[in-house]
């Protein structure tokens, strides 16, 4: 059964991921790659779609950077936030901490000069007296000082006494709000080179959980803490804050200056427009993915507001659900910017002119473009020229829009 979650969830995925995504699957006999052309390696076998030129245009022909290929190309992503022991010790020594642990520091640099100077101290023994007065360890195992020395040892101490006061009510407070995020699935620590997801519906929900799968670092927003996607993303380990994502104060709290990638993907276009746009105030240069139910009101978002990419469920679901009507197998679902390409093969029945037709007869540009050819009893052929012939029987594997394979069917089926 055909699920519009599942269609839609890949390209949201993938416009989420810094640098795009690259998806693996069989078509036609052998395993293939479509994805972004940086990230595509091996033999080029097509070009589907350009998807940073204004229209996003499908199936363009020899340009473009949505492509088809046989291999992943590996990627660097920038490291994200530490876990373990190492990531525990750097989130409790946050910037306070080495505030303080500085003004420490420098208080026993001082004290050192102030007991070599005014004690007369060698420069070991004032370097000791210096370090025992400021932490509070012992100062009258240093023999005779005089009364201006132990005034100033005194006021040492006293500044010393602040500066460990604050240091651990630092790692105190440090610690309690790690362990209160963990009990209530908040964000723990300061998390880098994540994605924020706002909205657990069944999409945002799907994504996060995608995304996660991927060794993605997710934070998720959510106004409802009774949302069934709440509950499966903290058991998933996913930070949840259960807040308005469109407050700016929530979204510093999720690490949006911080974050690669702001995705509102919850049900109602108009929260998501409020959410990106208070994203973008809050960091002008964050990535953003919305999604959006209106085609017009996506185009209009996209050419005048540059508020980033936009995506509709039904959109990148009903090419799929139009294949399946149509009888066709569904190899896989391409998003070039919002619109959509099938890959499939697809069995001839019959062809224009009765007994034979030619490859280029099938295709339509930006429509329909045929990526390999199968005689009945042969192998799979990915070199396939507009001249190619095809009779009854033979199958070919086609990238094609929803319209592109509705006319095709019309032309080669019973």
């Amino acid at each position: 059964m055909l699920s519009s979650a599942e269609l839609a969830t890949p390209s949201f995925v993938a416009a989420g991921l810094p640098g795009g995504q690259a998806d693996s699957f069989d078509l036609a006999g052998r395993r293939v790659v479509a994805g972004a052309r940086e990230l595509v390696g091996g033999p080029l076998l097509a070009v589907l779609g350009n998807s940073r030129g204004r229209g996003s245009a499908a199936l363009p022909g020899d340009e473009g950077d949505v492509v088809l290929g046989s291999r992943v190309l590996p990627v660097s992503r920038p490291p994200a936030r530490q876990n373990g022991v190492v990531g525990a010790v750097a989130r409790v020594f946050d910037r306070r901490l080495r505030w303080v642990v500085t003004i420490l520091v420098l208080l026993m640099l001082a004290s050192t000069v102030y007991f070599r100077m005014v004690a007369g101290l060698e420069w070991s023994l004032a370097f000791y007296a210096a370090v025992t007065a400021s932490t509070l360890t012992g100062i009258g195992d240093i023999g005779e000082m005089s009364p201006a020395a132990r005034f100033g040892a005194l006021a040492i101490q006293l500044f010393g006494l602040v500066l460990s006061s604050g240091i651990t009510a630092v790692i105190v407070d440090a610690l309690l709000s790690a362990r209160l995020a963990a009990l209530a699935g908040g964000v723990r620590g300061k998390p880098t080179h994540h994605v924020v997801v706002c909205g657990l519906g069944r999409i945002g929900r799907a994504v996060a959980l995608d995304l996660k799968q991927r060794g993605m670092p997710v934070i998720a927003i959510e106004r409802t803490e009774t949302t069934t996607g709440v509950s499966q993303a903290r058991q998933a380990g996913i930070p949840v804050i259960v807040a308005e994502a469109s407050d700016a104060q929530v979204l510093e709290q999720a690490g949006v200056s911080r974050a690669d990638t702001v995705m509102a993907l919850t049900d109602n276009d108009a929260a998501n427009l409020e959410i990106a746009l208070t994203a973008r105030h809050v960091r002008p240069d964050v990535r953003l993915v919305i999604r959006l139910f209106d085609q017009g009101l996506a185009e209009r978002v996209e050419r005048r507001l540059g508020l980033g990419q936009t995506r509709s469920v039904s959109m990148v679901a009903a090419p799929a659900f139009a294949a399946a009507v149509l009888g066709h197998r569904v190899d896989r679902v391409v998003s070039v910017g919002r619109q959509v390409l099938v890959l499939t093969e697809v069995e001839v029945a019959r062809v224009p002119g009765g007994d034979r037709a030619l490859v280029g007869q099938l295709e339509a540009p930006h429509q329909v473009r045929v990526l390999a050819h199968r005689r009945q009893s042969e192998q799979w052929s990915w070199t396939v020229p507009a001249n190619t012939s095809v009779r009854p029987g033979d199958l070919v594997a086609v990238a094609a829009t929803r319209s592109g394979l509705a006319g095709l069917n019309r032309l080669v089926a019973r």
